[in-house]
Parts: C-alpha cells; sequence; structure tokens
C-alpha cells in the first residue's frame, strides 16, 4: 500500500488491461493551482466490468487491505526474529563470560564442549 495522489475524487480507476486502482481514505489537497486527491493505493488485476468493481468495491478493498497486512505481519516477523536472535546471541555471551568469571568453568571452549556433549 502507497500513498498516491490523482487528480479526481472516484474511489477506483479500472484500466482496459485489467489492472485495478483502488483508493482508501481519499482527501483533498489544495495546491498552489489545482485541488489533488490522495489516498492509500492498492493495485490489483481484474477481469471484472466498471460495473461489478462498483458493486463489489468495499469487498475488493477488503481483500486488497487483507493481503497488505499479511505482508506487513510477515516482515514484521522477520524484523522481530532478527532482534530476538540478536538479543540470544548477547545472552548467551553474558553467560559464558560470568561463568568463566566465577570459576564454574575452565573457558568459554570448555563451557561449550560440555553443552555440545550433553546434546
Amino acid at each position: 500500500m502507497t500513498i498516491n495522489s490523482k487528480s479526481d475524487n472516484d474511489k477506483f480507476t479500472l484500466f482496459p488491461d485489467g489492472t485495478l486502482h483502488l483508493y482508501d481514505n481519499l482527501r483533498e489537497v489544495q495546491r498552489e493551482d489545482h485541488t489533488e486527491y490522495e489516498g492509500e493505493l492498492f493495485i490489483m488485476h481484474t477481469a471484472l466490468t466498471q460495473a461489478e468493481v462498483e458493486a463489489q468495491f468495499d469487498s475488493l478493498l477488503a481483500v486488497e487491505k487483507a493481503k497488505w497486512a499479511v505482508v506487513v505481519a510477515k516482515a514484521e516477523a522477520q524484523r522481530a526474529q532478527k532482534v530476538l536472535a540478536d538479543t540470544d546471541y548477547k545472552i548467551i555471551k553474558a553467560m559464558e563470560k560470568l561463568l568463566v568469571a566465577q570459576g564454574l568453568v575452565e573457558s568459554r571452549e570448555s563451557l561449550r564442549d560440555a553443552v555440545r556433549g550433553a546434546m
């Protein structure tokens, strides 16, 4: 989903090749010499006619918004997984240093060997 500017306030544009631009939350923007409309743009391809798109606009928009939500959720999950992996690595390194400093293990290498041997 992107924010797009256009010259009219139609909630969708159907192109001859079947490309359909669906607009949500259109708002009027005054420029120096003209008025534009900005809104969230969702793009899809369809075999529907202009009348069919008009009749099914709300459903089509809901489907496209749901698809976009999945894209956003996947990206957030990947970012969160990276943060978690980075945090886990830092915690493991800190524990290794603590155990060595307290004399509970001879070295980080011996600790790693003991853990590997236990698996």
